[in-house]
């Protein structure tokens, strides 16, 4: 049984302060159905002042979601709000996501999101 999730892309690739939605696209495969359900965990870069906010209003690093990965390579996504607080010197923003299949099976991949004024 195997496991991939690879080619993270966010979409805008810049963003500014405020809060952003932000669709991520990504590619995804299981070698079986039975793989089924694949939990997924974004990651935003600690140092950044940027965070994922949620329905109580609170401002988190990271965030866990399940989703049904197909058996050949497809293109996936998922549209989460970015809130960035401020801007700073620090202007690229690490993004990793890392997925889970039902037998415990990893893969991660990495990419970054610009911040600018």
């Amino acid at each position: 049984m195997s496991l991939d999730v690879s080619v993270l892309k966010p979409d805008p690739g810049k963003i500014k302060k405020g809060v952003t939605s932000v669709k991520f696209t990504y590619n995804g495969i299981v070698s079986g159905v039975t793989d089924n359900k694949v939990t997924l965990e974004l990651f935003l870069d600690p140092e950044a002042p940027i965070f994922i906010g949620d329905a109580d209003g609170n401002l988190n690093k990271s965030i866990v979601y399940t989703q049904n990965f197909p058996s050949a390579i497809k293109s996936l996504s998922k549209t989460i709000a970015i809130t960035v607080t401020q801007v700073t010197a620090l202007r690229s923003c690490r993004l990793r996501l890392e997925a889970r299949d039902s037998k415990g099976f990893r893969s991660a991949c990495n990419s970054h999101i610009i911040i600018f004024k």
